[in-house]
């Protein structure tokens, strides 16, 4: 029996495609499917994915959907006892499976497990590594505070996803994989591996660049969606939830910056921000120039560069 089955939604991914799909079959843990979603490419990606053995199964969705309607019907295709996700354009270290399937199948209470990654750049080059901090355990709460899940590093047991009333939210186009993994954290134990297993790439103009204007909106959603499933949030986890709630305040910042060109509405949200870091403080100074806004664009515009 398979026992990871390794989602892989692609749209147009041509360009990194065969070097993604190469660093799957490098793994020393041989016992997986990749379930490869088509969501209407138009390149070459097709007959990429098709150039391989049996062990990829290639499925196309009848129309473009967006993201999280993609990984939705790629989860209802895993039956595997796991599940890990990568993207077209982001890597995996050979021994990436081995650890983490070991890991889950010595310790039977956590719902998924996730890893260190490296960041690259298009041609390869190293950016920066991101470092998990978080210990083993319940850390819903952590999360809260500093969200540190990088999906193509995230092995999951199938069987949690019962737990949920649903799996990937198809309405999400950014950020899914946030709604899911923080929804399962709530009531379930999460590890990590405190080890580089994976390499995410830095893409100008991937999915995740295009569909920034929806961070805010989705935020919000899982913010609302959150608070139905814990109702008194604020009260169980006070410190961690003042936190969040700035968090959230600068996420909408941004939007604002970026999308609204509202100087006076993005400085209150950034104000509410201000508690979270020194760069958040001389952001909310920022916003009290007369040039602030434009200068807010290019600070953000130099962080994605």
């Amino acid at each position: 029996m398979i026992q990871v089955s390794i989602l892989i939604n692609c749209y147009n991914g041509e360009k990194y495609l065969q070097e993604t799909l190469d660093s799957v079959y490098s793994q020393t843990y041989k016992n997986w499917e990749i379930i490869f979603i088509d969501n209407c490419s138009t390149d070459r990606s097709k007959a990429i994915a098709k150039s391989y053995d049996h062990k990829i199964k290639y499925y196309k969705t009848e129309k473009n959907i967006p993201l999280g309607a993609a990984r939705k019907y790629g989860l209802s295709l895993c039956q595997s006892k796991y599940i890990a996700f990568l993207d077209t354009d982001d890597l995996w270290r050979e021994d990436k499976l081995e650890q983490q399937v070991s890991m889950l199948e010595g310790n039977i209470n956590y719902a998924y497990c996730y890893s260190d990654y490296e960041i690259i750049d298009p041609n390869n080059k190293h950016i920066s590594f991101y470092k998990t901090k978080h210990p083993n355990g319940f850390i819903f709460k952590k999360l809260l505070v500093w969200y540190e899940i990088g999906m193509l590093t995230v092995l999951m047991r199938r069987e949690v996803l019962n737990t949920l009333e649903e799996g990937f939210d198809s309405s999400l186009t950014f950020c899914p994989d946030y709604d899911l993994f923080m929804r399962l954290a709530i009531a379930n134990k999460v590890c990590s591996i405190k080890k580089c297993l994976a390499k995410y790439r830095n893409v100008p103009n991937s999915l995740s660049v295009r569909t920034k204007e929806n961070h805010y909106k989705e935020i919000y959603s899982i913010y609302v969606k959150i608070h139905k499933i814990i109702p008194n949030i604020a009260t169980l986890y006070p410190n961690e939830y003042v936190h969040w709630q700035a968090w959230i305040s600068k996420t909408e910042a941004d939007n604002i910056i970026l999308f609204q060109n509202n100087l006076e509405k993005a400085r209150q949200c950034l104000k509410k921000a201000s508690i979270l870091s020194e760069r958040q403080k001389k952001r909310y100074e920022i916003s009290l120039k007369e040039n602030g806004l434009n200068l807010l664009k290019q600070e953000l515009r130099n962080i994605e560069n």
